[in-house]
């Protein structure tokens, strides 16, 4: 409203200095020949009313027709205004989204730790980012029908398993459990287990199943051995398989061919197919019923991790310069590849503008600034014309 009021006191005041002038012009030129002092006024109110309607003419010729005349170059915005968003979406594109400023800018910020500070000076900020998080997450779970569900573990879920080699990942990395030296604690951990196997079972055993009693017997000592040797005969043989194993994974025909059978006689098997999607449809009802908790797990737990995430951001500049290459990266890579999709946007969004809703309401952003180049045009243009009317009096 303001602003719209100081438009109109501006366009008022314009208006009252060309009448002003009009006035001046018509007193002083009825009087000059009685009192030749005027003919100072005479030149100042003619010329301050010549500059004066000739800026009102430029400034309404910038956004629509002067008087309604169709004249050659007036309304410049409203028949330029496609060419103008186009050249408005290219000139962002290429002043404000190269690669090489956006870098420049990225660079001087450390985005990881801005976002960590601000959590930490205020909390509540992380709770907001995960309420917005979930609520987000809610919806789209809502969205999501129980068909797109099934849709998705009968046709998705199951091309990305068929489509998918098992076998050489599990080679792989049963070749970094060996490089690690990590099977040996994965074999103590099966003794242990098999040693609570061993004791619970031989306590269900009843007397007339003596032979099995003794065999358990016979059993733990040898454990025991393999466990606390670690030279054990057992131990090596156990690494051999394992290589041998990890070999035939990555290299083997066979196992590929076993691994596709198996595959096809699982995916193909309705009891299979349905048990998938029931794990689908269950996670997506325990999901919802969670997030519609006051006590949320997920919030809860969501809240835990990424307050842990914060401080290590906060304490941890190598995780954060990894983080900023990888962000830099991100945003670099996206406004190479798709900034021409942001001019496309901003030309296409002006075009769709009314005209005159467009012309109204650049006129009102800047249409001020104009007005006051109407009111200077008439003052100026009158101390112009006392100059000359004094320098033509020198002439003489």
């Amino acid at each position: 409203m303001r602003r719209v009021f100081l438009k109109k006191l501006l366009d008022y005041k314009a208006g009252l200095s060309l009448i002003a002038a009009g006035v001046l012009f018509l007193v002083s030129s009825y009087f000059a020949r009685e009192y030749s002092w005027l003919g100072f006024i005479k030149a100042f109110s003619e010329a301050a009313l010549i500059g004066g309607l000739a800026d009102w003419f430029a400034v309404t010729a910038f956004f629509r027709y002067p008087l309604g005349l169709k004249l050659p170059h007036t309304a410049i915005i409203s028949r330029n205004k496609d060419r103008i968003g186009e050249r408005l979406g290219e000139y962002i594109v290429k002043e404000f989204l190269t690669p090489k400023i956006i870098l420049k800018e990225l660079k001087t910020i450390d985005i990881p730790k801005t976002i960590a500070e601000r959590i930490i000076d205020n909390p509540n900020n992380l709770k907001k980012f995960i309420d917005e998080a979930c609520f987000s997450l809610r919806e789209l779970l809502i969205f999501i029908s129980d068909e797109d569900v099934k849709r998705f573990a009968s046709s998705n879920f199951f091309r990305g398993i068929r489509s998918y080699q098992f076998s050489p990942v599990l080679g792989k990395l049963l070749d970094s459990i060996l490089s690690e030296q990590k099977h040996q604690a994965i074999l103590d951990k099966g003794i242990m287990l098999m040693e609570k196997f061993l004791d619970s079972y031989a306590q269900e055993l009843s007397f007339w199943k003596i032979e099995k009693y003794i065999n358990i017997l016979m059993l733990k000592p040898e454990l025991k051995r393999i466990k606390e040797n670690t030279n054990h005969k057992f131990r090596k043989i156990f690494e051999q398989e394992l290589i041998k194993l990890s070999d035939k994974l990555q290299n083997s025909k066979e196992y590929v061919l076993s691994e596709e059978k198996i595959k096809f006689e699982l995916l193909n098997n309705p009891a299979v197919k349905q048990g998938i999607e029931k794990i689908c449809f269950d996670l997506k009802e325990h999901v919802l019923n969670d997030l519609d908790k006051k006590d949320s797990y997920l919030k809860s737990h969501a809240q835990e991790f990424l307050s842990y995430v914060v401080k290590e951001l906060l304490f941890d500049p190598v995780i954060r310069k990894k983080l900023n290459r990888l962000i830099q990266g991100i945003v670099v890579h996206l406004a190479q590849n798709y900034r021409h999709v942001l001019g496309n946007f901003i030309a296409l969004q002006v075009r769709s503008w009314n005209i005159e809703k467009f012309t109204s309401g650049l006129e009102q952003e800047i249409g001020g600034d104009l007005q006051y180049i109407r009111l200077n045009g008439t003052l100026v243009g009158g101390f112009i014309g006392v100059i000359i009317y004094g320098i033509s009096i020198l002439l003489k």
